[in-house]
């Protein structure tokens, strides 16, 4: 298979608009391409390939689409935001939702589990237009998890912190009873997927860090034990400033019920 009918394989599978990124990404874990070298395809050969194809291939900044579908591509229907029923969803977690520290909250309002951190670190994030949407995002400890914080000095044989806390100022963050350690969104000013938000998030904790991120927010998760069996959470919604309206919502549940955010979250 060529490099440009591995493109087009994947986009038809999908049968939505995907960014250079994904592109490459999943090419190079499913294998459907395979350099000279052995080395991983990257974005900017997909950006490079689709460019030589346009017969082939609608482009817009980073996204790549196939011109047969029509004239104006087809964007996954969760990410143009016309289902109504994921707006209101929003509304409900800020109304309805009393208690938003367990994983039963979570469920009642319509967050998805993708899988735990290990599993996302092994295989990646899933093919789901879910997400591709801006929205919102949690992580939450195993039930029955036996809280262990890990110092600086042990924390850092990882680099997947750019500040680690002490331990002491760990053990006054950590919430007693909650099972949610973070909220985080995607698309605060613009347009963010939670795809490209929860890329950064896992990079982050694989140690792939700079002095700026990717994901400096809630960095503090990765110095607890076995935050590998950690899970995460997704739930779509519309463009900005949902996402954050959203958020500020769910933390101000949160920080009635307990009197914290919360551990991994600093500020509303």
């Amino acid at each position: 298979m060529t490099l440009h009918e591995a493109i087009v394989q994947v986009l038809c599978e999908n049968m939505h608009e995907m960014t250079t990124q994904e592109i490459a990404e999943e090419i190079n874990q499913r294998r459907l391409y395979t350099k000279k070298d052995s080395t991983e395809v990257t974005a900017f050969q997909i950006h490079g390939r689709t460019r030589n194809y346009p017969q082939l291939f609608t482009r817009r900044g980073s996204w790549v689409g196939l011109v047969e579908w029509d004239s104006k591509p087809k964007i996954a229907l969760s990410r143009t935001f016309e289902n109504s029923s994921i707006k209101t969803k929003t509304s409900e977690v800020i109304l309805i939702q009393d208690d938003m520290t367990t994983v039963s909250s979570l469920e009642n309002v319509g967050f998805e589990n993708i899988g735990t951190i290990q599993q996302l670190f092994s295989f990646g994030l899933p093919s789901l237009p879910q997400l591709n949407c801006c929205g919102l995002y949690a992580i939450s400890i195993p039930k029955n998890y036996n809280v262990v914080f890990l110092s600086p000095e042990d924390s850092s044989v990882k680099k997947n912190i750019i500040k680690p806390w002490s331990v002491e100022h760990l053990k006054a963050k950590w919430v007693d009873g909650a099972e949610i350690i973070y909220y985080g969104l995607a698309g605060y000013k613009s347009f963010r997927s939670l795809r490209e938000r929860l890329r950064d998030l896992l990079d982050h904790g694989s140690g792939k860090t700079t002095d700026r991120g990717p994901h400096k927010g809630g960095e503090i998760m990765w110095q607890l034990q076995c935050y590998e069996q950690f899970s995460v959470w997704i739930f779509p919604t519309g463009n900005a400033p949902e996402p954050k309206n959203g958020e500020t919502s769910l933390l101000k549940k949160f920080y009635e019920i307990t009197g914290k955010l919360p551990f991994a979250n600093r500020k509303f």
